[in-house]
């Protein structure tokens, strides 16, 4: 019996006697069988390239936008006198106080005081309240897009300079987003010294004003970044930040 013919290393990837190279930057040459077959792996590959580019983008406009956030919170804001009837429509989801401090006082975040007995609770519903006419929080998820659509037409439809008003809406943000703070911080000096079902309730609560006070956070993160990425780049670049996820909301 004639022994079996040996299987070449050619026989098993025959790819090397009909070598098709398909090469994005950076990357190696490699050999397919057909056209076809290099067509499609390049596609891929392209395909490949450029989401890794976009992820890189995404992740260079989040960090400016943010830091973009927390250089606006610490720069004191000119007063801004000017309102319109656009507000109304810039301001879709949300609902100012029109009996509420002056624009100029409104300017500054205030350092608040509370007593030690507040019922954080309910303290946390009247800030809902003021915000948004209800004392439950908005499904953040629809907020922020509605959000985002209300900012871009009420610009387009009225521009920049007229839209200046809506920065009330981010001045009272602020404002609540400083009580916030110090109501997360009650809540944990209340943990302090409890113990079974007491500590139980306690630790509910804190858990209660710390994701408050995060989204009291997102919310002001928002309209920083619409204020200083559209005054400074333009509302078609913030829509191509939008475009490509990058704004901070984005990222939740």
């Amino acid at each position: 019996m004639a022994p079996l013919a040996s299987t070449t290393h050619h026989q098993l990837h025959p790819s090397l006697t009909f070598p098709h190279q398909a090469q994005m930057p950076g990357g190696r040459p490699k050999k397919y069988f057909t056209p076809e077959e290099a067509r499609q792996a390049h596609l891929i590959s392209k395909a490949a390239y450029r989401q890794r580019n976009l992820e890189e983008e995404r992740a260079k406009s989040r960090c400016r936008s943010m830091k973009a956030a927390r250089i606006a919170r610490n720069i004191k804001k000119e007063p801004q006198t000017v309102e319109s009837g656009t507000q109304k429509t810039a301001k879709k989801g949300s609902v100012l106080n029109s009996n509420k401090t002056s624009t100029k006082t409104a300017v500054k975040t205030k350092k608040v005081t509370f007593p030690r007995d507040i019922d954080l609770v309910e303290a946390m519903r009247q800030i809902w309240q003021r915000l948004f006419n209800t004392s439950s929080p908005p499904d953040l998820d629809l907020y922020f897009p509605q959000r985002y659509q209300a900012q871009v037409s009420a610009v387009k439809e009225h521009g920049w300079d007229e839209i200046r008003g809506i920065m009330n809406e981010r001045k009272t943000l602020l404002e609540d987003c400083e009580e916030g703070r110090h109501l997360a911080e009650i809540a944990l000096q209340r943990v302090y010294g409890k113990s079974g079902k007491a500590l139980e309730k306690a630790n509910k609560i804190k858990e209660d004003m710390e994701g408050f006070r995060k989204k009291i956070s997102s919310l002001l993160s928002c309209e920083d970044e619409f204020e200083i990425l559209v005054n400074g780049m333009g509302i078609a670049e913030y829509e191509h930040i939008h475009n490509v996820k990058g704004l901070s909301w984005q990222g939740r």
